[in-house]
């Protein structure tokens, strides 16, 4: 594992592809904290970076890069964290649409991570994940 300090929080994408170039390696993952303004905010941001890894590991293109920040849902809901009863409730209410995901390789999650973000309006979710209003519909039915 490499930590690299930076002035701000880039985005994941240019910081991505600057180390795949600079490496010659075109996959990887990286976890981006947010920003810590004192040296006493640095294990918090280095665990938030950590989070943001493993959600990126382990998401459908696990190659490139995702901030905390980024994360929405998944901000809560880390299971390293080492809380089992709040495993447990989101394998109850989410667990067949994580499922659906990896088995499907879509991203419902996202879709209703949008949909939640935006108050349970189907244009200003469709809006957000840049898709037309019908197939957003379809997706949460």
């Amino acid at each position: 594992m490499t930590v690299l300090l930076t002035d701000g929080v880039p985005e994941p994408t240019p910081l991505f592809r600057a180390i795949a170039a600079a490496t010659s390696a075109d996959q990887g993952s990286i976890g981006i904290g947010s920003a810590a303004v004192t040296p006493s905010e640095l294990p918090r941001s280095l665990a938030e970076a950590q989070q943001a890894l493993q959600v990126e590991r382990q998401s459908m293109s696990p190659h490139g890069g995702r901030r905390f920040e980024d994360l929405g849902l998944y901000r809560i809901l880390d299971p390293a964290r080492g809380r089992p009863e709040l495993d447990d409730f989101v394998m109850e209410w989410l667990g067949p649409l994580l499922s659906y995901d990896r088995k499907k390789n879509a991203d419902l999650v996202t879709t209703l991570t949008h949909y939640l973000d935006c108050g349970g309006n189907y244009d200003d979710a469709a809006q957000s994940l840049t898709i037309h209003y019908c197939a957003d519909a379809r997706e949460f039915k």
